[in-house]
């Protein structure tokens, strides 16, 4: 899922410096562009590789940021199956309370609705299935705790 770009540069200010345009794009249209004025000497081609590496990352962990809000089957653009669910793991083991019953939910809505299978999520998360099973059990639980957490009301 690569991106191409394209630089631009503009005509020598008269302090030397050049106006630089990158353009970002997928095979779908444009997703980033940045514009900056650049000393004399600088390596237009390495900066906007540099910047399209970290786009793409970015572009890939707003997708799974996504997935989440909306509570629905990632729409991928940016990456493979396997890569959204090794960030949607780290994600979870890396979060807290409320993030991880968050993420949870969404991994047992997703098994359930047929977006995932249980044995990709095993995989990405490199669980034997003993393990994954009680994984499962924990994330049910985290699931129907953030449930009775979001329907109460106060009196």
């Amino acid at each position: 899922m690569a991106l191409s770009f394209e630089v631009r540069v503009g005509h020598a200010q008269t302090d030397g410096r050049k106006y630089i345009i990158e353009i970002f794009s997928d095979s779908i249209g444009v997703v980033g562009m940045n514009i900056y004025l650049a000393s004399p000497g600088t390596d237009y081609n390495t900066l906007a590789t540099r910047r399209a590496t970290a786009l793409e990352s970015d572009l890939a962990d707003n997708e799974v940021q996504r997935a989440l809000t909306v509570d629905a089957g990632p729409v991928l653009r940016f990456q493979t199956g396997m890569q959204f669910l090794s960030r949607l793991r780290e994600l979870y083991k890396n979060s807290k309370a409320e993030v991880v019953c968050r993420i949870a939910t969404w991994i047992t809505k997703r098994v359930q609705d047929g977006s995932v299978t249980q044995a990709q999520l095993r995989n990405a998360f490199g669980l034997t299935q003993a393990q994954w099973d009680a994984l499962k059990l924990r994330m049910d639980a985290l699931r129907d705790h953030l449930t009775a957490v979001d329907a109460a009301q106060g009196e």
